[in-house]
């Protein structure tokens, strides 16, 4: 098999389709709740986020391999140097071919909205920006970085939760108003436990056998914040009900905070490779049935 398409199959990760798929339902489901339904383009931007989020990890792995690994970063191998070539070839021709697709969709559902095209523009750039950080030259990684970079910030609140959703509200409706901004927001917000997430395994990863009993400060300090983000996320979303008159169903989302919750103070018990890695994925289904569940609320 070749080894591009190896390296395009490594990158379809499905645990990391959850939240931009939740983004792309809230969407849809708040422009039903307007009375628009559309299956086929609903259908469509199902699959041009899937080849994002593909895109995306491609970008990730290409940087674990190539750029943070001191085994590869100097090597002089034919074979490693062959594979980073066809690998920055993947990621561009999956990049050109997913935003073509979007343009194409884009077009055939506003016409001549200026609105459309801003927002097309903004993930283009974006998405570019990213894949151009991800995949630049740099010197391999001596330390585990504790802090998390504004890029990686901007990515995971924009390009996997508040765009996703921004965009396919408006591809339904040609609508954009404040209300549906403050959700995307809000999307957008949920969706850093899953980074928080994927932050503290790298630090239990990278660190000996912690003591549930004293837990660096460090891993405290991204336990905390989770706490922080699914309060703030709770209480955002509680509002949003209330002042955006969203029928009281939509209080469903609660039924998923328990799992959410759980998930978090695990972490605390049981500082674990094994576990963390785990949570990860668990705290991606919670955050997706989150969003699917609001979205039940607002259909019943």
């Amino acid at each position: 098999m070749p080894i591009i398409v190896n390296l395009f199959l490594a990158a379809i990760q499905p645990k990391t389709f959850f939240l931009p798929c939740a983004a792309i339902i809230l969407g849809s489901g708040l422009a039903a709740l307007n009375g628009v339904v559309d299956g086929v383009l609903f259908s469509s931007l199902l699959i041009i986020t899937i080849l994002t989020q593909i895109t995306f990890n491609l970008a990730n792995d290409y940087q674990r391999a190539f750029l943070t690994n001191s085994s590869v970063v100097n090597s002089k191998n034919p074979k490693i140097f062959t594979a980073r070539g066809q690998m920055l070839k993947l990621i561009l021709g999956c990049y050109i071919t997913t935003m073509l697709a979007l343009m194409g969709l884009t077009y055939t559902s506003t016409t001549s909205a200026n609105t459309g095209y801003v927002l097309l523009a903004t993930i283009v750039i974006s998405l570019l920006i990213i894949l151009r950080v991800k995949t630049s030259a740099q010197q391999p990684k001596q330390t585990l970085e504790l802090t998390l970079k504004p890029v990686t910030i901007f990515a995971q609140l924009s390009l996997v939760g508040a765009l996703p959703t921004v965009v396919s509200y408006y591809l339904h409706t040609a609508q954009l108003p404040f209300d549906i901004m403050m959700v995307a927001f809000i999307c957008g917000l949920l969706s850093l436990l899953v980074l928080l997430a994927t932050q503290i395994k790298e630090f239990i990863k990278a660190s000996p056998a912690i003591d549930s009993a004293a837990i660096p400060k460090p891993l405290k300090h991204l336990i905390n914040a989770q706490k922080i983000v699914l309060i703030s996320t709770v209480i955002a979303t509680a509002l949003f009900i209330y002042f955006a008159y969203i029928p009281q169903l939509s209080g469903f989302f609660a039924l998923s905070l328990p799992s959410i919750y759980a998930a978090i103070v695990t972490i605390e018990h049981y500082p674990e490779t094994d576990v963390a890695t785990s949570q990860v994925t668990k705290i991606s289904i919670s955050c997706f049935a989150y969003w699917v569940l609001f979205v039940i609320g607002m259909m019943l």
